[in-house]
């Protein structure tokens, strides 16, 4: 994927969440860079969460249904 797709993407994102992912800081001594701000943060920890729940949940239907 190139460089500019991938913030294409990120833009996107950003915009339908209603919420910033990264904190972009540029140039200067130490070379900019981008991180993820705290709200990226939260949303990567609920959906590792919510995927946790999601495959605990689908063992037991699979376990109900063809165990």
């Amino acid at each position: 994927m190139s460089y500019s797709h991938a913030w294409n993407l990120i833009k996107i994102l950003e915009k339908r969440l209603g919420f910033k992912l990264l904190q972009r800081e540029v140039g200067g001594n130490s070379g900019g860079g981008s991180f993820l701000t705290k709200d990226a943060c939260e949303l990567m920890k609920k959906y590792e969460l919510f995927m946790q729940e999601a495959d605990s949940s689908l063992k037991l239907l699979f376990q109900k249904y063809f165990g």
